[in-house]
């Protein structure tokens, strides 16, 4: 199993880098920077998003950006020669995460994880072995058992319907669904033997994909095409199972194909007791058929060793929820925090949810223990099913997941059962409805997203992005400075800028970690940027100094560069939806100098731009650019989507090398008038898609 450490010791990531949220719903987004190498063309990237056609602003009531400047006018260079001598201007951009945010994980992939024992529905009553069930014997071996829970042939035939009421009730969140089935022990109580853990869908697949694949594995081959489980009798195990060699190979990714993108779920159905010494099942008061010779009717209470697929080995003796080892973290509870694929997920943890079936196993008034011929009694009959009950809660609580079961029971913690019994029918035609088990399956937790990022990085774009225009440029020594502050007004560390070049405008990105598990502010966090501007050129006059696209920004005459502006991005609660948000318009004074002009711009640089330390008062480096797309003008745009498969990609950072500017230093003769001027009219060369 490796090292794992103690569960708390975990409890503290589970803050970290989780998830998306946003009740912003106007979007703007706008083409990728160009890339433009001295003498070379520009050309844009494509990263997999598409745009969508400019809408009006909805009501904002999450994020608020703020854009300033540390004085009302500039002079046409740092020459000193107007009269305000003012060459240089602070400049601020601000973000506050307000309240009444929604917080919801970006992406979770739902492992099912469906018990198969004769109760659960699968029963074959043509193997002619009803046990002391009266019921199988009323009907001569042909069943169903007396409350044979219908989960499995319900779960089989809604399997699409159950994956979208889980998406719908989730509809913040990109869902995805696996499954997995498990029945066997393999011991006194099992001699027709099964699956200890059998991967049905191993690929997390959408609410639509996912039901075909159900029918097409588990009903198909496992079911045999209908919905009884061959040669499932009341000679195999129905009390106990293999669930924790089910649930280790899940967490551990046995046969699966976990991502890091998406927080990690496990809905556990089923009827039984782990192999555990804290949950005990007595065989002898049940309608079991006993072997010969028993000298014990207690099931195994250690789960044996296995090798699953992948090579993962499941220890022995594994604990459910407290463990029965020297290992004090060696057990099922533990692993959801600690297993490797559960700390990489979003979250930092794995969640189980637990749905215990109502039927003969969970029900001490079931007709199948009373008249069982068993030994014993109510009091024997109620312990077996509290056991049962007992862990279904106690793995949920153990993972911060949410529990389901008869309701007659309740938690010690609190959850109370909501499960109905509902008849089987006949085995060759089940009654495939049950409405508390759909209503259940709706309401699994997934998790609590609490404490998350109700504004998380797009991983394609910086969260805040600052683009000068017209002839407004950030200064050389721009003397970056970021600060983050929580609710409370403790200061967090935040990343300093990156450049971006959009044709002949050099633009900064920032986001708040360069880790994508950590980018993001919560409720009542604020960030803030400073750095120095300067114009270089006219025209006089009031003029914007941010690229924006508010109806102010356009009535002050600003605009997009390129199709980009000033902006703040993130993944939006509209599932995988990435949301950008333009920043308001700021103005400024130009006043030329006593001469009635400014210097020219000078010459770029031998080698590009000066590179200097991001957050460190100079230029930060750029980065290596993604490859070209082709060339489409666009507009302004709204909301743009993403797929989970770039989430788990991980965070991109556009990197762009500075474009140099070919432009002569201009002499006295040529300053009046024969100047040539930084380029303020933008050509299109491309979009995101």
């Amino acid at each position: 199993m490796g090292s794992r450490g103690r569960a708390g010791d975990l409890r503290r990531l589970l803050g970290l880098g989780l998830l998306v949220v946003v009740p912003l719903l106007f979007g703007v987004a706008g083409s990728a920077p160009t890339v433009a190498s001295a003498g070379a063309g520009a050309r844009l990237s494509t990263l997999g998003m598409h745009l969508a056609p400019l809408v009006p602003s909805a009501n904002i009531t999450g994020v608020t950006l703020g854009i300033s400047t540390s004085s009302p006018a500039i002079c046409l260079g740092a020459t000193g020669n107007c009269p305000i001598q003012t060459g240089i201007v602070h400049v601020s951009l601000s973000a506050v995460v307000g309240s009444g945010t929604i917080s919801a994980w970006p992406a979770v992939q739902l492992l099912f994880v469906l018990e198969t024992t004769p109760y659960d529905g699968v029963y074959d009553p043509s193997a002619g072995v009803p046990g002391g069930d009266p019921c199988g014997d009323a009907q001569y071996g042909y069943g169903p058992l007396c409350e044979e829970s219908n989960g499995i042939p319900f779960f089989v035939a809604n399997a699409g319907a159950i994956a979208s009421s889980i998406a719908a009730a989730h509809r913040y969140t990109n869902m995805s669904f696996g499954l997995v089935d498990y029945f066997a022990t393999g011991d006194q109580f099992d001699t027709g033997g099964g699956a200890y853990y059998h991967v049905d869908v191993p690929n997390f697949l959408n609410r639509t994909s996912f039901p075909s694949a159900v029918a097409s594995s588990f009903q198909a081959k496992t079911l045999g095409g209908g919905f009884i489980l061959p040669h499932s009798d009341l000679r195999q195990n129905f009390l106990h199972s293999s669930s924790i060699t089910a649930l280790y190979g899940a967490l551990e990714g046995a046969g699966l194909n976990w991502s890091a993108g998406a927080h990690h779920v496990v809905v556990l159905i089923d009827s039984t007791a782990p192999r555990d010494s804290h949950y005990p099942e007595n065989y002898c008061v049940s309608p079991a058929v006993t072997p010969a010779g028993l000298t014990s009717c207690l099931a195994p209470s250690c789960e044996p060793p296995n090798l699953l697929p992948g090579g993962i080995f499941v220890p022995e003796c594994e604990g459910w929820v407290k463990s029965n080892t020297s290992n004090a973290s060696a057990d099922i509870g533990a692993l959801a925090l600690q297993a490797p694929l559960c700390v990489s997920s979003f979250g930092a943890n794995c969640t189980i949810d637990a749905i215990n079936l109502y039927g003969t196993p969970t029900d001490p008034g079931s007709p199948s223990w009373a008249e069982s011929g068993g030994s014993g009694g109510p009091a024997n009959w109620t312990a077996d099913a509290r056991s049962i009950l007992h862990a279904g809660c106690d793995i949920a609580s153990a993972t911060g997941g949410s529990w389901d079961g008869p309701n007659w029971y309740t938690c010690a913690n609190g959850p109370a059962g909501t499960l109905r019994l509902v008849n089987h029918g006949s085995a060759g035609e089940p009654n495939v409805t049950n409405p508390s088990l759909l209503a259940s399956l709706k309401n699994v937790s997934v998790g609590d997203p609490g404490g998350v990022f109700p504004a998380a990085g797009n991983l394609n774009h910086p969260m805040f992005l600052f683009v000068p225009y017209g002839s407004i440029s950030v200064a050389p020594n721009a003397n970056f400075v970021e600060h983050c502050t929580n609710a409370t007004g403790v200061v967090f560390p935040c990343e300093g800028p990156t450049r971006f070049s959009f044709g002949e405008t050099t633009a900064y990105g920032w986001n708040v970690s360069s880790s994508p598990i950590t980018n993001g502010l919560r409720a009542g966090d604020s960030w803030s940027a400073t750095f120095d501007i300067e114009v270089l050129a006219p025209p006089y006059g009031t003029v914007p100094i941010d690229a924006c696209i508010t109806l102010e920004c356009r009535v002050a005459g600003s605009g997009p560069i390129l199709g980009n502006y000033t902006d703040s991005r993130y993944r939006a609660y509209e599932g995988s939806l990435v949301t950008a948000l333009s920043f308001p318009i700021a103005t400024i004074e130009v006043q030329p100098d006593s001469f009635g002009f400014g210097p020219a711009p000078p010459g770029a640089p031998v080698g590009g731009i000066p590179v200097g330390t991001p957050g460190a008062g100079g230029t930060p480096p750029p980065t290596t650019a993604p490859p070209p797309s082709a060339a489409v003008p666009t507009p302004a745009v709204a909301v743009q989507s993403i797929t989970a498969g770039t989430i788990a990609a991980g965070a991109i950072r556009l990197g762009i090398r500075g474009a140099s500017v070919d432009v002569k230093t201009a002499t006295p003769a040529a300053a009046k008038g024969k100047k040539k001027k930084r380029s303020t009219s933008p050509t299109y060369l491309g979009h995101w898609e």
